[in-house]
């Protein structure tokens, strides 16, 4: 979610996008920092709504960074639903990523 963030921030005519090693050369400075932010979508008639479910440190989600960790994370913490988990650095909206947990972890999610 950084990278992509980075590379969106950091295009510019003049410069063009940082390279993967500078990004992984800044992203190991700060990534310790993040806030992550877990929410569940829940459709209202048409409107999609996101609830606030919780808010975590890099630190007690860093065992779960694998895709299937997560998943289980997700599902052991919250059930079956449809997520949308945003990273924030101090305070800031740095990138966001939706899954959706339909029947537990062995059913994997999906983007």
């Amino acid at each position: 979610m950084y990278k992509e963030y980075v590379r969106k921030i950091t295009r510019t005519a003049s410069q063009g996008a940082r390279s993967d090693e500078r990004m992984m050369s800044d992203y190991v400075k700060i990534y310790r920092e993040f806030e992550i932010k877990i929410l569940a979508t829940d459709k209202v008639g048409m409107i999609v709504v996101f609830r606030d479910l919780d808010s975590y440190t890099f630190e007690q989600v860093e065992p779960f960074l694998e895709d299937a960790a997560f998943f289980k994370f997700l599902f052991d913490h919250y059930g079956a639903c449809k997520f949308k988990v945003n990273l924030y650095l101090e305070g800031t909206f740095i990138a966001t990523k939706n899954f959706k947990i339909e029947e537990g972890p062995e059913s994997g999610g999906s983007y």
